[in-house]
């Protein structure tokens, strides 16, 4: 009898529901942790430090599926994973890029540039329509404007 071997897919298949079922039981074991307030098992700092180190492992895999996914944001300045409006590893602000147009106007940037131009929350801009970026400086530390010419 011939055997099949196994594809991409079927590996990945595989891996992907085995996956989910590690996470399910993690989500499980979490609950079983000591909790603050029983008295019968106290919190003790050899119970914050493990806690700790689970979390750096989680944050650290679930940054690795970002990545994978495609829905990381990540801070232009150091690469780490973003969650609010300050990087949480070099503390680089990380509001949304921001384009000056000829008319003086300013837009938030909502996509990658382009060969044909800039693309902002009020639709697509031509390069010859953009007068500055508004850009964070590291030197002077704080958000400043540089004209495109």
């Amino acid at each position: 009898m011939a055997t099949k071997q196994e594809t991409a897919e079927d590996t990945y298949a595989r891996d992907h529901y085995q996956a989910r079922e590690v996470v399910a039981a993690i989500a499980a074991e979490l609950w079983n942790l000591p909790a603050p307030g029983d008295d019968s098992h106290p919190i003790t700092w050899g119970h914050v430090g493990e806690l700790g180190s689970i979390r750096e492992t989680l944050d650290a895999t679930l940054e690795k599926i970002q990545r994978h996914t495609g829905t990381a944001k990540v801070c232009p300045a150091c690469d780490a994973i973003l969650d609010g409006d300050t990087c949480p590893r070099c503390h680089y602000p990380t509001r949304r890029r921001q384009v000056v147009l000829n008319s003086g106007e300013t837009l938030d940037v909502v996509a990658p540039d382009d060969h044909l131009g800039v693309h902002t929350d009020a639709g697509c801009h031509a390069w010859d329509q953009v007068a500055a970026f508004v850009v964070w400086s590291k030197t002077h530390e704080k958000w400043m404007t540089v004209p495109v010419n």
